[in-house]
């Protein structure tokens, strides 16, 4: 989120801030996010970054591999329960369930990417080794 909106540095933003219209929108900001992520590629350790379509298509410009990890596409009605518990937006859960089919297609579609696709009560955390894990977001 520091890399899309404009924000203070002692700003803190919880899972409710995920896409709130309050947030000024830095457009571009795909781009010095990829550098950002360039900067932080290691060997021993795993970047998580958000699939958006642009970042993704930067970095196969750069030729980044990533590897994407999503859920199956019957598995909408969980993840919105999931959003729903862990307190996102109804703006924020409009955007990501409201545009499932479309967020599916766009993973779907990536040929550049590897892919590890989710089963419905499955968690990132059941396919990666969390100890290797550097969060980036």
């Amino acid at each position: 989120m520091p890399y899309k909106y404009n924000l203070d540095e002692n700003d803190v933003l919880t899972e409710a801030d995920k896409a709130s219209l309050c947030l000024e929108f830095i457009f571009g900001w795909e781009k010095s996010y990829v550098e950002a992520i360039k900067q932080n590629i290691s060997e021993d350790k795993i970047l998580l970054i958000p699939s958006d379509y642009k970042v993704l298509k930067l970095l196969e410009k750069e030729g980044i591999q990533y590897m994407l990890c999503y859920p199956q596409r019957r598995a909408k009605r969980i993840y919105e329960k999931r959003f729903i518990k862990r307190g996102n937006s109804e703006n924020f859960i409009e955007i990501f369930i409201g545009g499932w089919d479309q967020f599916m297609d766009t993973l779907e579609e990536d040929s550049y990417g590897k892919h590890i696709v989710l089963k419905p009560n499955q968690f990132l955390s059941d396919v990666i080794d969390v100890d290797k894990l550097l969060s980036f977001n």
